[in-house]
């Protein structure tokens, strides 16, 4: 496990080298700096985990550097124990209002310097595993846990951003449904394990397929969105027939893919695309399922 990060700041040699020795015991990485401006430098390039700062510094100093770690994305949550002087409270109630962790006053004994370091590692640690976990569910509230690709939910914000973005920029936009044939005969025949493989399988195919501007979803049990921005009518119909080439290899039913192309697109058009998808797959099934059709909005 890598030992933390403890950057530590003080204009005077004595006192840098007491907090070094003091917290060097925790254990951790301890790195000392004689200026908040020196010390700002390395914590952009690096981000510590935790700053011990005294507040009265030459140039920048404690609490004006504190300022600058909160307006900077990378090093806004890094927890800063302030060392004031015992007279300086005016400085203590800036820095607590700053958003400053902890503070200590000199003279200070080196073992309450350790444990309020200590605490305010303990505390960065929880945040971070918190927003680890906060990432963690705003990626699942996104995203089909069978197949790993956007869900309904995150197909409707990209075709609605996709819509914006051709209609800003004057660029074609087309959707794709795909649906897997006869998808309840193999799910009864060989078992929903083997429907599950099929569904990864055409998933994993079709993200393969697709550039980083497109988006692949399951919007459905056994049926598949593709937003591709820019692609026009022929672009998307080659688009499909590669994908068909694909499924062909390594899955074990067909699909039917229904294609809508908008060529000058509105805001606010987006039902329009999908009510044109719907059609367009309902026909590629009505033609004997295993093929796809298309259809172009003015």
């Amino acid at each position: 496990m890598i030992a933390p990060t403890v950057v530590i700041i003080d204009d005077e040699d004595e006192m840098l080298q007491l907090e070094r020795l003091t917290l060097e015991v925790l254990p951790s990485r301890v790195e000392a700096y004689r200026s908040a401006e020196e010390a700002l430098g390395a914590m952009r390039r690096n981000p510590p985990d935790v700053v011990v700062t005294d507040v009265m510094l030459p140039g920048m100093s404690g609490t004006e550097l504190l300022a600058a770690l909160r307006a900077e994305p990378t090093t806004r949550h890094v927890p800063v124990v302030l060392v004031t002087a015992r007279g300086e409270v005016s400085e203590r109630v800036l820095g607590l209002e700053l958003g400053a962790a902890d503070y200590i006053a000199k003279p200070f004994y080196p073992a309450e310097l350790r444990a309020r370091v200590a605490a305010a590692l303990r505390t960065k640690a929880l945040e971070s595993e918190l927003r680890e976990e906060h990432v963690e569910l705003a990626q699942a509230a996104y995203t089909d846990a069978l197949t790993g690709v956007a869900n309904l939910r995150a197909f409707e914000d990209a075709l609605e951003a996709a819509v914006a973005f051709a209609a800003r920029t004057y660029r074609p936009l087309s959707l794709l449904y795909i649906d897997l044939d006869s998808f309840k005969i193999l799910n009864d025949s060989l078992g929903h394990a083997e429907g599950d493989r099929a569904l990864q399988r055409v998933a994993h195919t079709l993200h393969a397929a697709v550039r980083g501007t497109d988006t692949v979803a399951r919007i459905g049990g056994d049926e598949f969105a593709v937003i591709l921005l820019g692609c026009d009518g022929a672009d998307a119909e080659r688009f499909v027939q590669r994908l068909f080439n694909e499924v062909a290899k390594g899955i074990i039913t067909s699909i039917s893919v229904g294609i809508s192309t908008h060529r000058r697109i509105h805001d606010a058009e987006s039902p329009l695309l999908r009510e044109s998808a719907d059609r367009a797959l309902y026909r590629a099934k009505e033609a004997g399922r295993g093929t796809w059709r298309s259809e172009t909005l003015p």
